[in-house]
């Protein structure tokens, strides 16, 4: 199974939707954002995490530049990733899609125990 959260401007939107499959899970942030038409190839850019060779998550962010206050050099790569998502996306809001798995919400929970 794969559990979708998404966030729009920082508030969660949907918490751990599940989907037997990493591909329903992925066409379901579809429903937030969209290519933009005279765009040829837009790709939305994901990180992943697997932990011990094993699917743990996977995390996507769309930001809107004029919503980015450049204080460092890390801000000036997310505005860049930004104005170039800007271009190949229409979007409304600042968005963050997670996809986890079993392992990954595992690992998460184990995370927050041993930090307590």
């Amino acid at each position: 199974m794969y559990y979708l959260t998404v966030k729009i401007n920082k508030e969660e939107a949907k918490r751990r939707e599940p989907f037997d499959d990493f591909g329903q899970a992925i066409s379901a942030c579809l429903a937030y954002y969209q290519p933009r038409p005279n765009c040829s190839r837009a790709v939305l850019q994901l990180t992943t995490e697997l932990i011990n060779g094993v699917f743990a998550r996977a995390y996507a962010e769309l930001n809107r530049p004029e919503n980015i206050i450049i204080k460092t050099e890390i801000d000036k790569w997310r505005y860049q990733r930004a104005a170039k998502d800007s271009n190949s996306f229409i979007y409304e809001a600042d968005l963050f899609f997670l996809i986890e798995s079993e392992v990954g919400i595992a690992d998460l929970e184990q995370f927050i125990e041993d930090e307590a």
